[in-house]
């Protein structure tokens, strides 16, 4: 799943905000960002920053999680191969799947859907959101089967003021089949993200985005 470089920088800011356990020692500071990390978009290096137990919370992630970062996921296709989906970030049992500056969740004919091992299985087909002949919110979509045969949690990650991608994510909430895979789903938002961060990227992202720290 392509996104935006930008919003994969800040994926890695606010992963090195989150306290990590390391044996008896409690917890440990995270390694401070090196400067050249932001300087492609935004020219501002992090300083070093305080754990952020709020985060693990808001994501509901175990202590000793570890991020990996455009990680391919395996998905079963209908002819015995398997579709190596890109996400964005992947910690613990968590798979993310962010979009700061993107337009939207893009779309996929048919035909390509088709090829999905787990698409009619997992989804009312006839209860997902189109385009006149392409089905939209490709990447959401992509996403629930990843999550469904990885045995994994997924989180979407958008920005509140963006009320046509919580509409997108809903709509594919309302087709997915079973209770136990929408019960896997989380959607957060970056105000969220941002009132459970240190003021280093609180202030990024104010400055940068117009995001403050809220709920959706």
């Amino acid at each position: 799943m392509r996104t935006g470089i930008t919003t994969i920088f800040i994926l890695r800011a606010i992963s090195a905000f989150l306290p990590i356990q390391h044996g008896d020692r409690g917890w440990r500071r995270p390694i401070p960002l090196p400067a050249e990390l932001f300087a492609a978009t935004s020219g501002n290096a992090l300083n070093w920053i305080a754990p952020s137990v709020r985060l693990l919370a808001l994501l509901q992630l175990d202590a000793d999680a570890t991020p990996q970062f455009g990680m391919r996921v395996r998905t079963p296709l209908r002819d015995a191969h398997e579709d190596r989906t890109e996400m964005d970030m992947c910690i613990g049992n968590l798979m993310v799947e962010a979009k700061l500056s993107e337009s939207d969740f893009q779309t996929a004919r048919p035909d390509l859907l088709a090829r999905y091992e787990a698409f009619e299985e997992v989804f009312d087909v006839d209860q997902l959101p189109r385009s006149r002949t392409l089905f939209r919110s490709y990447q959401l979509l992509r996403g629930v089967m990843a999550t469904q045969a990885s045995d994994a949690r997924f989180a979407v990650l958008i920005d509140a003021r963006r009320p046509d991608l919580q509409r997108q994510y809903f709509a594919v909430l309302a087709a997915i089949r079973y209770s136990h895979v929408r019960s896997r789903m989380m959607l957060v938002t970056w105000q969220e993200i941002a009132a459970a961060v240190p003021a280093s990227l609180q202030q990024f992202l104010a400055r940068k985005y117009g995001i403050f720290g809220g709920r959706l």
